[in-house]
């Protein structure tokens, strides 16, 4: 049963249908349904688009040059299925670089509060009512689409919760948005220092009691 609206924006102008080909392969094993988004040199044009794509209760994204886990929507929907008034729950990712691993080391951050926003990444699902009326804040970002929606949703006091598994496969290389260059959005830029300061009016408290410290995933913390 498809349980989470997964879209995939494909690259307005590179051809990546090898990696495409080879993720979605891996989503047919997942409780999810796939929708293709075109791609355009807007990011937040496609993500808009591809998160009002389908039905289900949850949505999520893959890049078309990344990779997933296998069985992580399975691990995440048992997180949902037990924490069912979540906005949004996030995994940890494993980062290469062209191809070697660039960043494999202990995870430090346990997302307690809204300083963390640029750490919920990959892989990230949502409940769709929860972000619907974003959607329109991030139509025109071209690189900051992502974390002015996290943004968004943790002005609101949005419960995000952090699953600490490894679910996703990001595949930097040339090419990629972080080599672009692209400007970051100044709406952005002023709405993450608007969180830095709620961070610290709140003494940096977590909305989520225990975040960081899955009681159906548990990991060491070192």
């Amino acid at each position: 049963m498809d349980e989470v609206d997964v879209h995939i924006i494909t690259h307005p102008t590179q051809d990546r249908s090898e990696t495409l080909d080879k993720v979605l392969e891996q989503l047919e094993k997942e409780p999810v349904k796939v929708h293709l988004i075109e791609g355009t040199n807007i990011i937040g044009e496609g993500r808009s688009l591809g998160f009002k794509a389908g039905t289900n209760k949850l949505v999520s994204y893959v890049d078309d040059d990344d990779a997933i886990v296998e069985g992580i929507f399975d691990k995440v929907l048992e997180a949902y299925h037990k924490e069912p008034s979540l906005d949004g729950l996030c995994t940890r990712e494993h980062v290469t670089l062209n191809g070697e691993p660039y960043d494999n080391s202990t995870f430090n951050f346990k997302y307690y509060d809204k300083r963390h926003l640029h750490r919920v990444h990959h892989l990230t699902v949502y409940n769709r009512k929860s972000i619907l009326h974003h959607l329109p804040k991030i139509i025109d970002k071209k690189l900051t689409a992502e974390h002015h929606l996290v943004a968004s949703l943790l002005k609101e006091n949005a419960r995000i919760r952090h699953l600490p598994v490894i679910g996703y496969i990001w595949q930097r290389h040339e090419g990629s948005t972080p080599s672009l260059n692209l400007k970051r959005s100044p709406a952005s830029l002023w709405l993450y220092r608007e969180l830095f300061k709620d961070a610290a009016a709140e003494d940096y408290k977590s909305h989520i009691p225990e975040q960081g410290y899955n009681e159906i995933f548990p990991v060491q913390e070192k």
